[in-house]
């Protein structure tokens, strides 16, 4: 079981603190959970068991933040149509 290293800055744990429980989008909030929990030392399995996702989303999310800014990483990346317009025929 490999150990995840990541250091975030002082300004990176703020905005990961503030949005793992209150940003809108639940995929972002997995993500910055994704972040802060290897940041707090916890190793990769123990992160997916946490968080109910496979080992290897755990790996590409935290390697991802590893090359982008956290402002990319608050989109979704999912898109869906507005409610009012969507039916089920």
């Amino acid at each position: 079981m490999s150990w995840l290293r990541i250091e975030l800055t002082t300004d990176e744990q703020r905005i990961v603190l503030d949005e793992r429980e209150s940003h809108p989008c639940a995929c972002v909030r997995r993500r910055r959970r994704a972040l802060w929990l290897p940041h707090c030392g916890t190793k990769r399995e123990p992160v997916a068991k946490i968080l109910g996702v496979a080992y290897g989303t755990v790996q590409r999310e935290v390697s991802a933040s590893g090359s982008v800014e956290l402002e990319a990483l608050r989109k979704s990346g999912r898109e869906s149509p507005p409610t009012s317009e969507f039916r089920r025929d």
